[in-house]
Protein backbone atom coordinates (compact mmCIF):
# COMPACT_ATOMS: atom_id res chain seq x y z
CA UNK A 1 0.00 0.00 0.00
CA UNK A 2 3.27 2.31 0.97
CA UNK A 3 5.31 1.27 -1.95
CA UNK A 4 5.64 4.00 -4.33
CA UNK A 5 3.41 6.32 -2.54
CA UNK A 6 3.27 9.74 -3.22
CA UNK A 7 0.76 12.86 -2.48
CA UNK A 8 0.30 16.23 -3.80
CA UNK A 9 -0.50 19.45 -1.90
CA UNK A 10 -3.30 21.80 -2.85
CA UNK A 11 -2.78 25.45 -1.88
CA UNK A 12 -5.70 28.34 -2.86
CA UNK A 13 -6.85 26.29 -5.74
CA UNK A 14 -2.50 25.13 -7.39
CA UNK A 15 -1.55 21.70 -6.85
CA UNK A 16 1.87 20.89 -6.69
CA UNK A 17 4.01 18.37 -8.56
CA UNK A 18 3.72 14.66 -6.71
CA UNK A 19 5.87 14.39 -3.83
CA UNK A 20 7.18 11.23 -2.56
CA UNK A 21 6.12 9.61 0.73
CA UNK A 22 9.01 8.06 2.44
CA UNK A 23 7.94 8.08 6.31
CA UNK A 24 4.69 7.83 8.24
CA UNK A 25 0.85 7.15 7.73
CA UNK A 26 -1.44 8.67 5.39
CA UNK A 27 -4.23 10.95 7.17
CA UNK A 28 -7.25 9.40 7.41
CA UNK A 29 -5.37 6.04 6.45
CA UNK A 30 -7.63 2.67 8.05
CA UNK A 31 -4.33 0.88 8.69
CA UNK A 32 -3.58 3.84 11.30
CA UNK A 33 -5.81 2.23 14.74
CA UNK A 34 -3.77 -1.01 13.69
CA UNK A 35 -0.30 0.22 13.69
CA UNK A 36 -0.98 2.09 16.75
CA UNK A 37 -2.32 -0.94 18.62
CA UNK A 38 0.65 -2.84 17.08
CA UNK A 39 3.38 -0.33 17.67
CA UNK A 40 2.80 2.44 19.55
CA UNK A 41 0.76 0.88 22.30
CA UNK A 42 3.32 -1.71 23.10
CA UNK A 43 6.42 1.46 22.82
CA UNK A 44 4.20 3.62 25.34
CA UNK A 45 3.56 0.75 28.00
CA UNK A 46 7.75 0.32 27.76
CA UNK A 47 8.58 3.56 28.02
CA UNK A 48 6.40 4.14 30.71
CA UNK A 49 7.75 1.16 32.60
CA UNK A 50 11.76 2.42 32.18
CA UNK A 51 11.07 6.04 33.17
CA UNK A 52 10.81 7.63 36.21
CA UNK A 53 7.98 9.98 35.60
CA UNK A 54 6.18 12.01 37.91
CA UNK A 55 3.90 11.46 40.40
CA UNK A 56 0.31 13.12 39.16
CA UNK A 57 -2.28 13.75 41.84
CA UNK A 58 -2.28 11.04 44.49
CA UNK A 59 0.59 9.53 44.17
CA UNK A 60 -0.37 8.05 40.05
CA UNK A 61 3.14 8.24 38.91
CA UNK A 62 3.13 8.32 34.93
CA UNK A 63 5.89 8.90 32.34
CA UNK A 64 4.26 8.35 29.16
CA UNK A 65 0.76 10.69 27.78
CA UNK A 66 -0.61 9.86 24.90
CA UNK A 67 -3.53 10.73 22.87
CA UNK A 68 -4.13 9.71 19.73
CA UNK A 69 -0.61 9.83 17.59
CA UNK A 70 0.60 12.57 19.85
CA UNK A 71 3.35 11.37 22.35
CA UNK A 72 4.95 13.56 25.55
CA UNK A 73 7.27 12.03 27.80
CA UNK A 74 7.47 12.94 31.32
CA UNK A 75 11.69 13.12 31.77
CA UNK A 76 12.25 13.98 35.01
CA UNK A 77 15.82 12.31 35.80
CA UNK A 78 18.85 12.90 33.29
CA UNK A 79 19.75 9.35 34.39
CA UNK A 80 17.03 8.23 32.06
CA UNK A 81 18.08 9.81 29.08
CA UNK A 82 20.19 6.97 27.78
CA UNK A 83 17.43 4.47 28.69
CA UNK A 84 14.70 6.44 26.43
CA UNK A 85 17.60 6.22 23.89
CA UNK A 86 18.23 3.17 24.21
CA UNK A 87 14.49 1.80 24.22
CA UNK A 88 13.93 4.01 20.93
CA UNK A 89 16.54 2.40 19.40
CA UNK A 90 15.16 -0.92 20.18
Amino acid sequence: MYDQAYSSIHINGHTTCPVPIQCGVRPGCPLSMLLCALCVNPLRWLLDQTLTGMRIGRGTRTAVVAYADDITLLVTDPKNIPALAETLRS
